[in-house]
């Protein structure tokens, strides 16, 4: 998000941080941790980045709030990447996105009043005149991040859509604790409450990287246990 920030120009002008900027490392510093050598300011807010662990830094929106195109740190990186031989996607996180994202700043105006200056910005990052700067990023290579919703809202309804199969959360990975086959089958026999059978898969909550190989071979083992009883009862 904070590349973001910088890539439309949306920067807080407590900051002092001037439109044509190069962007180094003490300009990156000052809104993301409040201070660098040479400055100091209210950093940028930190906050969830929606229901995860993972965090951003808050943009902040003004009524006279404009958006030059900024620094292009984003396709440098992209370039350098690309000439190791690594082939990589910038990903642009959407104008609809960053502005519910964000925090606006002040009473009397709607966030959606910035729009159409930000998608004046957006719309020069793909540009001829932002192209011949970037020639070495092609038309598809760009990824732009739309907005999804919130899903504590979207949940009931969620299980309404068409879909395939289901992951079903069985394994938090953020504990050491391995849950029995006899858990996971209550867990699995909650899901299939509400989904059809035929529909569930049976996963951790995410990825088993943060953990060792003895828990994870042991929380695979009993998830399969699980799956196999499930399949050999009647649900």
């Amino acid at each position: 998000m904070l590349d973001m920030i910088f890539l439309t120009g949306a920067i807080p002008s407590r900051f002092g941080i001037a439109e044509n900027k190069k962007l180094d490392i003490e300009t990156y510093f000052l809104p993301a941790r409040g201070k660098n050598r040479n400055a100091e300011a209210p950093a940028l807010e930190m906050t969830k980045w929606f229901d995860t662990n993972y965090h951003y830094l808050v943009p902040e929106w003004t009524s006279n709030a404009h958006f030059p195109l900024g620094d292009t740190k984003l396709f440098n990186e992209f370039k350098e990447a690309k000439d190791l031989g690594v082939r990589t996607v910038p990903k642009l996180i959407g104008p609809l996105t960053s502005l519910f994202l964000g925090k606006r700043k002040g009473h009397g105006f709607s966030r959606l009043e910035l729009l159409p200056g930000l998608l004046k910005t957006y719309t020069k990052i793909r540009n001829e005149e932002v192209r011949e700067r970037l020639k070495h990023v092609a038309e598809e290579d760009f990824q732009r991040h739309s907005p999804f919703p919130e899903r504590r809202e979207t949940q009931r309804k969620a299980l309404d859509l068409p879909m395939s199969p289901t992951t079903t959360g069985v394994r938090d990975i953020h504990s050491p604790r391995i849950p029995s086959a006899d858990e996971i089958t209550g867990q699995l026999r909650s899901a299939a409450k509400v989904l059809p059978p035929e529909n569930i898969w049976v996963n951790p909550d995410c990825g088993l990287k943060t953990r060792d190989w003895p828990e994870t071979t042991a929380s695979l083992k009993n998830m399969v246990a699980a799956a196999k009883k499930m399949r050999g009862a009647e649900i």
